[in-house]
């Protein structure tokens, strides 16, 4: 979704910003296929973002609850995100490590149980690690 420069010439796409649509039917109009729509002013980036947070991350605020349900690539080592919620900001580090049976999840040093976050307090700055087993990328905490 996000182009290179190579790209860019390409689709005719600035890559500062997720345009609303590429344009397709290459069988029908091979000259336009594949072109952005150039339109910068759409929700596009928005549902970007929460598909990245919510889904990739798994990152899902829910009734004063923060769900962590990552689904990063297999071959994602580590990785980090930051997620403003509930009045809270949650710094969460991934890692995978050889011998993890199971998503484990530490906030501020305590390690959770289930996978949430609960009595979320307005304004402090959460420390999250979260450590996944090495395998598929739909890899679950069992609870």
């Amino acid at each position: 979704m996000l182009p290179d420069q190579t790209d860019a010439i390409k689709r005719g796409q600035l890559p500062a910003f997720i345009p609303n649509y590429y344009r397709g039917a290459y069988h029908q109009f091979p000259r336009t296929a594949g072109i952005s729509s150039q339109l910068f002013n759409t929700g596009t980036v928005a549902w970007y973002y929460r598909c990245v947070i919510e889904e990739l991350f798994g990152l899902k605020g829910s009734h004063g609850t923060l769900l962590i349900e990552p689904k990063l690539p297999a071959t994602w080592d580590t990785a980090s995100a930051t997620r403003t919620f509930a009045g809270s900001k949650f710094v969460v580090t991934y890692e995978r490590q050889a011998g993890c049976s199971k998503i484990e999840i530490i906030v501020d040093g305590t390690a959770l149980d289930k996978a949430c976050i609960t009595n979320i307090k307005p304004g402090k700055v959460y420390k999250v690690s979260v450590t996944l087993p090495h395998g598929s990328k739909d890899d679950r905490m069992v609870s």
